[in-house]
């Protein structure tokens, strides 16, 4: 297994082939057949740097944004309709007893 300064080494040695390759303006094979390098290797490298570099764009410009929550409006209650018409608005807990009690007066 290779030691860390051999394996940063290797990576500076194909970053800089295929940015050497990017420059050419030649097809990937025809890059390594005159630079004599493998193929199969270079591509190896090139998706690698691609990889990273597509993640550092994903990390850097997600396209999301930070939302900020505010608390949630309290709700005006409940709203009761009764069959003639008649609405009860803003029932909640605190007044349910009242409520019942008018409910029992109309009926």
């Amino acid at each position: 297994m290779p030691n860390e300064a051999t394996s940063e080494g290797l990576s500076v040695y194909w970053q800089k082939q295929v940015n050497s390759w990017r420059e050419s303006g030649q097809s990937q094979q025809a890059f390594c057949k005159t630079q004599d390098l493998s193929y199969t290797r270079f591509i190896y490298w090139r998706r690698k740097f691609e990889g990273k570099s597509k993640r550092a764009r994903n990390q850097t410009s997600s396209g999301l944004v930070p939302v900020t929550c505010r608390m949630p409006v309290p709700a005006t209650g409940l709203t009761l309709v009764l069959p003639g018409g008649l609405e009860l608005r803003g029932l909640s807990e605190d007044n349910l007893s009242l409520a019942v009690h008018l409910l029992e007066r109309l009926s």
